[in-house]
């Protein structure tokens, strides 16, 4: 929450146009349990953005599965299994950022 909170203010406070919220999930499961599970944690993340007062119209939430891991394991033991693909297991938050630079142009 800290982090969300952070990124919250980061974005002042909603006056950023568009954020993305992405949710991911593991190989674990099946791939339609998968995807709902994905898609309730990038929920989960944008209803807590909402309630922090970023506008909802300016937050896309997304769940995207098992699709993109980030770590691939295969380790027989369920408990370390598990463990490893704990990364896989998470929420991204995009939006854009605009960076201020002062140009000056000469004659």
């Amino acid at each position: 929450m800290a982090e969300l909170d952070e990124l919250v203010q980061a974005t002042g406070g909603g006056t950023v146009a568009t954020i993305t919220v992405t949710g991911h999930a593991d190989r674990i499961g099946n791939d339609d349990y998968n995807m709902k599970l994905s898609q309730r944690r990038a929920n989960a993340v944008a209803d807590y953005m909402i309630s922090k007062g970023v506008p909802a119209g300016s937050i896309t939430a997304i769940g995207k599965g098992e699709s993109e891991p980030v770590v691939q394991c295969d380790d027989p033991n369920w408990k370390a299994l598990v463990a490893c693909l704990a990364p896989n297991r998470r929420v991204v938050v995009a939006y854009p950022v605009m960076i201020e630079e002062e140009v000056m142009i000469e004659n």
